[in-house]
């Protein structure tokens, strides 16, 4: 049995992006086989509050072998150094750079004897580059970071190819893909209700599209965009994409599933500049704000095709959601994209060329007129089931091989 100590952002049901579920999947994968997993989430970290004011929470046991502590002030690291010490973690695994400077405050025995990695969910370097901007606060941890930590994860070869592109070929680098697959899972496992959404914003309880007509369970011409919504995401590209779709197809309706979780002003611009694109068409859009995973499965399940705009991902995480909902696929040629389906060729899925909103529009509507027969959609979900096996393997194999 090896124990791990995960330093995370955050965590479900205080999730604002993809990080807090797959840092839910990994405890739950690896308690599943046995390893005791110890889960420090920094759940609206306020460090320069008054401690007083903020109660420890109680610790949580999702599952067993599972212990979750939330963190929202200096003192509550300090408090539980020595549950953590008692704990005798046999690796430390940091989710977000900007935390690895807490690792000491845990304990200086933890952190001295344990192999420490820095997980790469995001590589900050690269967002940085394609918004023009300088330095940011994120990238420099992550930099410092990867230079102390003893393993670097990324998620697939293209993802090690950006990350030593950018921080110097001699990083020590593990390739342990992450599933999406087992995120509807983590999703009922918080209870989350669709209702509300992350730190009290809202959320749409249906995600059903306006003005859609359903033919069984899936709607005839429904274009389906999931995730954060955000340049780097190519959300500027959606917004100049979907009008051609919408005027092109009298019969389409747009969804978009996505938001910008904490910052309720850029969701309403994203939301604006989504509808004012769209002009007399607006009507036939709909820009839910952020959802659950499992709300997210529920839309791309009934969608006709599944549209990613990235210009950047460390991995394609929505697109294997899409992959694992049978939707057919219209994706950004990006290295996490690639990464996300090993390089294949799959049914139903069409390559466009990043920041190209024209070929971004031209690929969906082939998509919307083009044949999905059950078979393709079969084919998808195995390809993310088969994915979801290999990834469960490698992240236990080299918890075993520790």
């Amino acid at each position: 049995m090896t124990r791990v100590l995960h330093l995370t952002r955050d965590h479900p049901p205080h999730e604002k992006g993809g990080l807090s579920f797959a840092v839910d999947w990994l405890a739950h994968v690896a308690a599943g086989a046995g390893h005791g997993q110890y889960v420090v989430s920094f759940d609206r970290w306020r460090p320069r509050a008054d401690d007083g004011a903020l109660p420890l929470a109680p610790g949580e046991s999702p599952a067993p072998l599972v212990q979750v502590r939330r963190v929202r002030a200096p003192d509550h690291l300090r408090a539980l150094a020595a549950e953590v010490r008692d704990f005798a973690p046999q690796l430390l695994v940091v989710h977000d750079a900007l935390l690895w400077p807490w690792l000491e405050a845990l304990g200086p025995p933890a952190s001295n004897v344990a192999p420490r990695w820095l997980w790469v969910h995001v590589l900050h370097a690269e967002l940085n580059r394609l918004r023009g901007v300088a330095e940011t606060a994120s990238a420099t941890a992550q930099s410092q970071a990867l230079c102390a930590a003893d393993a670097v994860v990324v998620a697939g070869p293209a993802g090690a190819a950006l990350a030593s592109h950018h921080h110097g070929a001699a990083l020590p680098l593990l390739r342990l893909p992450v599933s999406l697959r087992g995120l509807a899972g983590a999703a009922a496992r918080t209870q989350t209700s669709v209702a509300s959404g992350p730190r009290g914003e809202p959320a749409d309880a249906s995600v059903a599209p306006p003005g859609a007509a359903t033919r069984g369970r899936r709607p005839s011409r429904t274009v389906v965009a999931t995730g954060r919504l955000d340049l780097s995401k190519g959300t500027a590209d959606l917004a100049a994409a979907l009008p051609q779709v919408l005027r092109s197809d009298p019969a389409a309706a747009a969804l978009v599933i996505g938001g910008v979780p904490g910052n309720r002003a850029a969701q309403r611009r994203w939301t604006t500049q989504l509808a004012a694109a769209c002009g007399t068409d607006a009507g036939r859009l709909r820009v839910t704000g952020w959802q659950t995973p499992d709300a997210v499965d529920h839309g791309l399940k009934r969608a006709a095709v599944a549209v990613f705009a990235s210009h950047a991902e460390t991995l394609g995480l929505g697109l294997l959601q899409a992959l694992a909902a049978g939707a057919p696929v219209v994706a950004t040629e990006v290295s996490g994209h690639r990464d996300a389906v090993d390089g294949e060729a799959l049914p139903g899925l069409r390559w466009v060329p990043r920041a190209a909103p024209a070929a971004l529009a031209a690929a969906t509507l082939a998509a919307l007129h083009a044949p999905d027969p059950a078979l393709d959609r079969a084919a998808r979900a195995a390809h993310a089931a088969a994915f979801d096996a290999a990834a469960q393997g490698r992240w236990l194999r080299a918890l075993d091989e520790l």
